[in-house]
């Protein structure tokens, strides 16, 4: 938490440590926050496939937490993972994207989904 705290130090609009934030705070059992976080790093990050990639795992995680919410927030995950494979695969320059999905174990629950399917097809 404190290195996410202080890289906004340096940069107050890094997506990639408000999508930090934003999952710590889903892993904290604190929803609000997370949601706070998603919404901030959103703003920012929407041209970022890793930090795209890192807000989904807070909607999953938030899946978990919050089962009256469950499919909504998995479909916001699946929304940003398909917005996050969408960018990669027009150059994003890093890991490659179906790759992360594939080993993320905070996806478990959305790998049953039919949309996680179709985006991980060869």
């Amino acid at each position: 938490r404190e290195d996410f705290v202080a890289l906004l130090g340096v940069d107050p609009n890094s997506a990639d440590a408000r999508a930090g934030l934003g999952y710590l705070a889903a892993l904290r059992k604190s929803p609000t926050d997370a949601q706070r976080e998603a919404i901030h790093a959103l703003l920012h990050g929407a041209g970022d496939y890793i930090a795209l990639h890192n807000l989904a795992c807070t909607y999953a995680e938030l899946a978990k937490l919050d089962k009256g919410q469950a499919k909504q927030h998995e479909d916001v995950g699946i929304a940003l993972l398909q917005r996050a494979v969408e960018v990669w695969r027009r150059g994003g320059r890093g890991p490659n994207e179906i790759d992360l999905i594939r080993g993320e174990s905070s996806f478990e629950l959305l790998r049953n989904r039919d949309e996680i399917k179709k985006l991980l097809k060869p």
